[in-house]
């Protein structure tokens, strides 16, 4: 398939807001509770209408839908664009008769893998359209080989996106495409999502945008991946930090502020200095200190997860020492017999240093780190820029190789 039939595929819009479906229930089930009409968002169904005796007609927009009964699915259905759809109700099941759409795309799901892609090929019309909107992978195999980039595959799916915007805003697709491009598509790195997903947001309709950006908040500022934190500061900072309201007032005001929280010191760039201050009274900085690899290690002498994760740290230091790896195990607390306590549990390494400062009244780390529980650790390099935070003690091992084997 070259570029022009992949446009071709994209090329179709939906005319009018909504189609029509006709809904028959069975002579033998037509007693009992009412059946909702469902509409399909990710994994949740929302009511949309009752079925009624006196009804057999149903506008509604195109896209999934479920018909329920007392809580029980009785099974999905879509509504095509163009194509009228009849869907028939039976106690416990529904069935779609003469629907190619419903019943191509019930043959491609109910298909082995290695079959799928002979349903979607064989199919034509309306029903290829739906199979390509609900998987856009069926159609990256035939994305020219020169487009197989960043670049190229951000226009693939901005292209899909435009043209299936208005189906998938009614189907459980949307949100795992999404997933799809930002987890496959596209390279991890923070700054190629921070570039390519405002032309995303462009190719949807306003509601759909707003829905989209909600997940990529949820999904960014949750994600284990190094860097990905920025890709959460700045969407949050360029969406509710302009007055967009994606949320209710206060789920804005709280992303907004633990965005701004998260701003200084974020990976990638160089992190605030701060007094060191050992516990033989010796002053220092924490950017002019030794070390081409600094841990920083912020701790509460007292927290139970703390000293779960200690030995990680204190193993750590001692595997890396010969790489030049420092640790700055800096405590939180301001009682000194709850750290010595601490260091007489856990012990020293000749390059694990332990950092007091118990005077709250000056400008000290407190000010200048985003500290949401303890532990919370910085690792940063000589120069102070930083290289990774907010990571588990478990997992500093793999993290440090790849970032010096990379």
């Amino acid at each position: 398939m070259n570029q022009k039939v992949l446009k071709a595929l994209f090329s179709f819009v939906l005319i009018g807001n909504s189609v029509y479906a006709q809904v028959r229930i069975d002579d033998q089930c037509r007693q009992g509770s009412n059946i909702l009409i469902g509409l399909r968002v990710g994994e949740k169904i929302y009511a949309k209408d009752t079925v009624r005796a006196s009804k057999l007609e149903y506008q509604l927009p195109a896209g999934f839908y479920a018909l329920v009964r007392e809580g029980q699915l009785l099974g999905d259905f879509i509504v095509p664009p163009k194509e009228r759809v009849l869907i028939i109700v039976y106690c416990d099941s529904i069935s779609t008769p003469g629907s190619e759409v419903n019943n191509t795309f019930s043959l491609f799901v109910t298909s082995s893998d290695s079959l799928k892609s002979k349903v979607f090929d064989g199919s034509s019309g309306e029903a290829k359209q739906v199979l390509s909107w609900c998987y856009p992978q069926l159609l990256v195999p035939s994305v020219p080989k020169a487009n197989l980039t960043n670049a190229g595959l951000s226009e693939f799916f901005c292209d899909y996106l435009e043209s299936s915007d208005p189906f998938l805003a009614n189907s459980p697709f949307f949100e795992l495409n999404l997933e799809y491009y930002l987890s496959q598509l596209v390279n991890q790195d923070a700054d190629t999502l921070i570039k390519y997903i405002p032309k995303l947001e462009f190719a949807l309709t306003a509601e759909n945008r707003a829905y989209a950006q909600r997940v990529m908040l949820h999904r960014f500022e949750s994600s284990k991946v190094l860097g990905h934190e920025n890709v959460f500061i700045e969407l949050a900072l360029r969406t509710i930090g302009k007055g967009i309201s994606l949320f209710d007032s206060a789920t804005d005001a709280e992303v907004l502020r633990k965005a701004k929280l998260m701003y200084p010191n974020r990976i990638g760039t160089k992190v605030a200095d701060f007094r060191i201050k050992t516990l033989t009274g010796n002053e220092t900085t924490f950017l002019s200190a030794s070390g081409l690899y600094k841990l920083v290690f912020f701790f509460d002498p007292d927290c139970h997860h703390c000293k779960e994760s200690f030995p990680a740290v204190k193993s750590f230091a001692k595997e890396f020492r010969d790489k030049g790896v420092e640790v700055y195990a800096v405590s939180t607390g301001i009682d000194r017999q709850e750290l010595d306590s601490f260091i007489a549990i856990f012990g020293i390494e000749p390059n694990l240093h332990y950092v007091w400062d118990p005077n709250v009244q000056t400008k000290t780390f407190r000010d200048s780190y985003h500290i949401p529980s303890t532990p919370t650790i910085y690792l940063v390099n000589q120069a102070g820029v930083c290289l990774a935070r907010s990571i588990a003690s478990a997992e500093l091992v793999p993290v440090f190789n790849h970032i010096i084997n990379n």
